[in-house]
């Protein structure tokens, strides 16, 4: 077996000026070319298989004649224009040719030369398409994984594309279910909550564009660091400023979402109590009255401050696709209103005398707000207290949302240091008509605002 080198650009050059010197008679498309006195000739009958996938480095066997003749020395091969890597002689009727990648998918031309000459055939080889997703259903699912999802696309069972291996961004996929060449089952990962990631498949004829989207999904809180500072990172009970963390109440189970918002000087920002999410985005109020927008899906943060007509935010919440929010700026009491966040102004509604310790919480339907122990429902549309004040009992709540129908506070519980030391966040839930409360759990430390997220 004779095995030749992988030439250089200038080598190629070399070998078709001396073919086309040494060579008679043919144009491109002839299947060969009369070696140097005419001891010969280069011919191609066959190539097996005809076909492989877009990346390349798989082997095709080549029949034809005039590989090992006198004066043939080396022989290579071009694909579609590009060099093979490497060629192997079986015999003067058999040549193997590890294929190069390609540039698209379809049909290529061969060209095979040595001293005696060259010859080509066109659209003898092809190179197989990519995998494609054109569908995800359903588009969403819950964050931890388990979900039966239907991929629609094309190139997952014909043309020998191996194992079909499905990515959920960097998440594999389980029980991979191949029903035809353009429909696939597959069973999520887990991911994170809230998150958008973008499923793609990888096979033997190489990997699809990641363009299609999947939304983990779930019920639940979300919570942010404030005052830590210099902690571990990802830690709910040592958390840093700014750092995102999901609840789920049902569970107890709080999960950092690997996201920081930004404050001041590339600093995560110490969160207050006035948190809300909308339209997949988080709005959140920081110290120093900053006032940020966090993008879920992209990661993408926006400072919105100054909001005009609202120097201080305090409570923020959205109710009906708005967001509203108390503003302390106002030396008479407190200002209710309503905030653009693309026109960055704030609309006063109402006015109103209250304490410290503001919160305010929509279930979808109806707003209430907390002032220190007490909560009563609140009107969007006047800014006005609406039947009956109930104390809970519960003090230095941090933070008020709704989460599956059910109301729950975060409530700043007991010293872990003293003064300036990390103190321990616990989560109420609190019957608003009645005021009772039950402790949930201990969720972390130095926690502040709560969101609902679905």
């Amino acid at each position: 077996m004779k095995h030749s080198r992988v030439l250089g650009a200038t080598s190629v050059a070399l070998i078709a000026t001396t073919s086309l010197f040494f060579a008679c008679g043919s144009g491109d498309d002839d299947n060969a070319d009369a070696g140097p006195g005419g001891s010969g000739f280069i011919t191609i009958d066959d190539v097996t298989p005809d076909h492989g996938p877009l990346g390349g480095g798989n082997t095709i066997v080549v029949s034809g004649s005039g590989f090992l003749l006198a004066g043939a020395a080396e022989n290579n091969a071009l694909i579609d224009g590009a060099l093979a890597n490497r060629v192997s002689v079986l015999n003067d009727n058999t040549i193997e040719v590890v294929v190069p990648p390609g540039t698209d998918s379809g049909s290529v031309s061969l060209t095979l030369f040595n001293g005696n000459g060259s010859a080509s055939l066109g659209d003898v080889y092809s190179y197989n398409p990519l995998p494609v997703i054109t569908e995800v259903d359903p588009p969403d699912g819950d964050y931890l994984g388990g979900e039966t999802v239907t991929i629609t696309g094309s190139g997952f069972l014909n043309l020998e594309p191996g194992t079909n291996s499905v990515f959920f961004g960097d998440a594999v996929a389980t029980d991979v279910a191949v029903a035809s060449d353009t429909s696939m089952t597959v069973t999520t990962p887990p991911g994170l909550p809230s998150s958008l990631v973008n499923p793609h498949v990888e096979n033997e004829n190489g990997a699809s564009d990641a363009t299609q989207e999947y939304r983990y999904t779930t019920e639940g809180l979300l919570t942010f660091g404030h005052s830590n500072g210099g902690g571990l990172a990802n830690d709910p009970d040592n958390s840093n400023p700014g750092e995102v963390f999901h609840i789920d109440p049902l569970t107890g189970v709080v999960e950092s979402l690997e996201i920081t918002i930004p404050g001041r000087d590339g600093a995560g920002a110490n969160v207050c109590a006035g948190t809300a999410v909308q339209d997949d985005a988080i709005f959140v109020k920081g110290t120093g009255n900053i006032f940020v927008r966090q993008d879920l899906r992209s990661g993408v943060s926006e400072r919105l401050d100054p909001i005009a007509g609202c120097n201080k935010i305090h409570a923020l919440t959205s109710h009906q696709g708005q967001l509203f929010a108390i503003c302390r700026d106002n030396p008479a009491g407190e200002d209710f209103g309503r905030i653009d966040p693309v026109q960055g102004t704030f609309t006063r509604i109402g006015n109103f005398t209250a304490g410290s310790r503001l919160n305010l919480a929509s279930d979808g339907t109806r707003m209430f707000m907390m002032q220190g122990a007490n909560i009563s429902e609140f009107s969007p549309a006047t800014g006005a207290i609406v039947g009956q004040t109930v104390d809970t009992g519960l003090f230095s709540i941090r933070g008020l949302a709704f989460s599956r129908g059910v109301l729950y506070g975060l409530s700043r519980g007991l010293s872990g240091g003293g003064k300036g030391g990390s103190t321990i966040s616990i989560l109420y839930s609190i019957d608003p008509a009645t005021g009772q409360s039950e402790l949930i759990s201990n969720v972390g430390r130095d926690l502040r605002g709560l969101a609902p997220v679905r």
